[in-house]
């Protein structure tokens, strides 16, 4: 995945959580905001291309000394 492309959806507000990242994210209190930061200033670590539910991606971030790790599919 193109880690440009990401962070254009990311500001563009053009992305779905699953129904598990929600849960997640209310479980380890990470903010919407928090994931739209991560997701503008991380990088991307890892690469699934060969993802059974399609191509995906490792993105990782840190802010304020809170570690946040995304994955991202199409």
């Amino acid at each position: 995945m193109n880690i440009v492309f990401i962070k254009q959806k990311a500001r563009q507000g053009l992305y779905d959580l699953s129904a598990h990242a929600h849960q997640e994210r209310q479980e380890e209190k990470i903010t919407i905001e928090e994931i739209e930061k991560a997701l503008l200033k991380g990088g991307r670590i890892e690469q699934y291309p060969k993802d059974p539910r399609g191509e995906s991606c490792l993105i990782a971030s840190i802010d304020s000394d809170k570690p946040l790790h995304i994955v991202c599919g199409q």
